[in-house]
């Protein structure tokens, strides 16, 4: 289990909308901006009032993670229209749907590595923390959400955003976020594996 000492803005959440079929338009929409690198008009799709169900809210992490996958300039993009906290909100809203947990992860990773530590800071900064500890307490060990947490959280650690420090006899480990409380975290070797998708490499 997390034993934590600050709180988190991200709960449990619900499984609210995780098996609705996608609304065609939705779908044609986020086909479209993916296709045309629009940033911008995934997030809208995001943003909708009411908030949209966990299957339209994985194919836009897909969208985004596709269309910053190779580009730093488009990270960047991303990183000014807000879009991490977009991510991380919705993550939050749908903190038990491993899907969107797992696609959020894989899009909080690359923009963290692709956007050096500008991009790492963001991420730590702007939400991912705080999902990245949520799933880390949600999701068992070996779970799909869980391997992608830690694979996030070894690009913050990269960047000094984040430090694992192992308690003897205990193979745990301490994660501490710079300027708040620390939270420790259970952590295996397997936490540093590809997290099985082909599209995502990592040289961990």
């Amino acid at each position: 289990s997390v034993q934590r000492r600050s709180s988190s803005r991200c709960g449990t959440g619900t499984l609210a909308g995780a098996g609705d079929a996608m609304d065609p338009e939705v779908e044609a929409r986020l086909e479209e901006a993916k296709t045309s690198a629009d940033i911008r008009a995934v997030l809208a799709e995001m943003r909708r009032d009411p908030p949209p169900s966990a299957v339209v809210i994985q194919a836009a992490c897909d969208a985004l993670f596709r269309i910053v996958e190779h580009s730093p300039t488009q990270t960047r993009q991303l990183l000014g229209a807000k879009g991490v906290e977009a991510v991380c909100d919705a993550m939050c809203q749908h903190a038990q749907n491993v899907d969107v947990q797992q696609d959020g992860c894989a899009l909080l990773w690359r923009v963290a590595q692709l956007g050096g530590q500008y991009g790492a800071k963001a991420v730590a900064d702007r939400g991912g923390y705080e999902v990245l500890e949520a799933i880390l307490r949600n999701f068992p060990e070996g779970s799909g959400p869980n391997e992608a947490a830690m694979l996030a959280l070894t690009v913050l650690e990269d960047h000094k955003m984040v430090s694992f420090g192992e308690e003897k006899e205990k193979n745990r480990s301490t994660s501490r976020r710079k300027g708040r409380p620390f939270a420790s975290f259970h952590v295996r070797p397997q936490s540093r594996s590809p997290m099985g998708r082909e599209r995502v490499s990592f040289r961990h």
